[in-house]
């Protein structure tokens, strides 16, 4: 007799919890076991917006300064640490595509959220931001906007870093998966 059934027959009902959701520590050692670095200077914060059903969002760094910004997305039990594994999931729990679900500032919080940069990355999302940038000599810098490329629905945003206070991201969701793929870059560095 299976042990479901011999628990049936006893009165038992069958388990129906869930696994336990990753803790830090949990997303610090999949970061380090698949990036090959050290788990004992990855840093783990929760993100709390944008909202993604379904999924937690979490900035990594790596390094004492750090010396790398990356993410995290846990989907139930399972923590991502690939970034086109991070969008692909990201796009899916909101059902984005052809049909614009989400607000565009959070759709490129969460794509920017899943870039590898060696400096905290800030999103470009008030105008006037954007018209300082202009009139310092950073062309088409803009807030997060709707696109369409190569057919397709996209995404185009900019962000800065100390470094490089303009980056354009193009972002395009196709029916196999997001691609990403960095602009004109403005800058020091």
């Amino acid at each position: 007799m299976s042990l479901l059934l011999f628990a049936a027959a006893c009165g038992a009902a069958p388990s129906t919890e869930k696994p336990a959701p990753p803790t830090t520590a949990d997303i610090q050692r999949e970061f380090a076991r698949a990036r090959s670095v050290d788990d004992q200077h990855i840093g783990v914060t929760s993100i709390a917006t944008p909202v993604v059903p379904g999924l937690g969002l979490y900035r990594v760094t790596v390094g004492r300064s750090p010396h790398l910004w990356s993410s995290a997305v846990v989907m139930g039990a399972e923590v991502l640490v690939d970034p086109i594994k991070e969008r692909d999931a990201i796009v899916r729990a909101w059902g984005y595509g052809p049909v614009r679900t989400a607000p565009v500032d959070d759709v490129a919080r969460a794509m920017l959220l899943t870039l590898d940069v060696e400096e905290e990355p800030t999103l470009v999302t008030d105008p006037a931001k954007a018209s300082y940038l202009q009139r310092l000599g950073v062309e088409g810098v803009s807030v997060p906007v709707e696109t369409t490329e190569g057919g397709l629905p996209g995404v185009r945003f900019w962000y800065g870093t100390g470094e490089n206070p303009a980056t354009e991201v193009i972002v395009t969701f196709a029916p196999g998966g997001v691609d990403l793929r960095p602009g004109r870059t403005h800058g020091g560095g």
